[in-house]
């Protein structure tokens, strides 16, 4: 059973006391005279009274209701533990039950008792403030994820609208250039001329060249569709700062029947400073290196 508190707050204070402190002479003596009107309390009755005293005086707020009755269903198993091994020992009379309580000079192990149940107490809570914080640290943690999570998806957005945009302009809709060079002040704009070749027929249109974004457009009308696995057109631009022998290229394409009207994105492999002329020539699939420029359809001169 429980430890019984006498209902005498005197007696009740002195006992606290013991248990945390210790007395001096003067209140050893008053205990004794206190303690004498209660002979029904045993030694080990009374060293309860002095541990539930200590243990009452703590305020932990707030204590979940299933920890708290954790703690109390062990200090009950260990009081009834005490209560059991009290009986087989010899009972004291009352007086020298409290004589048997040590002054401030006795050794601390008389305190065992209010020391074991306290130490079990704050065990228990500071076991239930790790899991509290814990519980915290793992919602501020899940909460910083979220917002990283958060982060780290617009980022990914953002990145995947660079590259659609760096695509857009690597590898441009044809229509598009054309709107784009078309409202640039620096674009240069030549016609085409036709040569002799069976190709080039009384083919027309013009190139679009903006040297600021090393960009280009070529618009064909009349050019002689081309079986690819035959032959191919191919680009050069040839630059005032190269040997004329080696001129860019600026790719190779090919030419569908029926059109009306062909746009095709200029790809210079080089960048081009000064751009003089622009030459198309029929190649082997797949074009050259280095062109015979033995079959050159059309020419376009900047200033011609």
């Amino acid at each position: 059973m429980a430890a019984r508190i006498p209902e005498d707050e005197r007696l009740g204070d002195l006992l606290a006391t013991r248990a945390i402190d210790g007395l001096s002479e003067e209140e050893q003596e008053e205990l004794q005279e206190l303690a004498a009107r209660f002979p029904e309390m045993d030694p080990d009755e009374l060293d309860r009274v002095a541990a539930s005293l200590a243990i009452s005086g703590l305020r932990i707020e707030p204590m979940p209701a299933s920890l708290r009755g954790r703690i109390e269903a062990d200090a009950q198993a260990w009081l009834a533990d005490r209560e059991r091994a009290g009986r087989d020992a010899a009972l004291a009379p009352p007086a020298a039950a409290v004589a048997q309580f040590p002054a401030r000079s006795r050794p601390a192990a008389a305190r065992g008792g209010w020391l074991a149940a306290a130490a079990a107490l704050v065990l228990a809570v500071v076991g239930w403030l790790q899991v509290d914080r814990m519980d915290q640290e793992r919602a501020a943690l899940a909460a910083r994820q979220g917002t990283l999570e958060a982060v780290v998806s617009r980022l990914e957005g953002s990145l995947a609208e660079k590259d659609a945009a760096l695509a857009a302009l690597q590898d441009p809709a044809p229509e598009r250039l054309l709107a784009e060079l078309q409202g640039r002040p620096d674009t240069l704009v030549v016609s085409w001329s036709a040569t002799d070749d069976p190709a080039a027929g009384g083919a027309e249109g013009a190139v679009l060249w903006n040297p600021v974004e090393q960009a280009g457009l070529m618009r064909f009308r009349g050019l002689a569709a081309n079986d690819p696995a035959v032959a191919q057109y191919q680009l050069w631009i040839f630059d005032a700062g190269r040997d004329d022998r080696f001129p860019v290229d600026g790719g190779v394409f090919d030419m569908p029947s029926g059109a009306d009207e062909v746009l095709v994105p200029i790809r210079a492999r080089l960048p081009v400073g000064e751009a003089v002329l622009f030459a198309i020539t029929v190649e082997a699939p797949g074009g050259v290196v280095v062109s015979s420029r033995d079959r050159i359809a059309l020419v376009a001169q900047p200033g011609a």
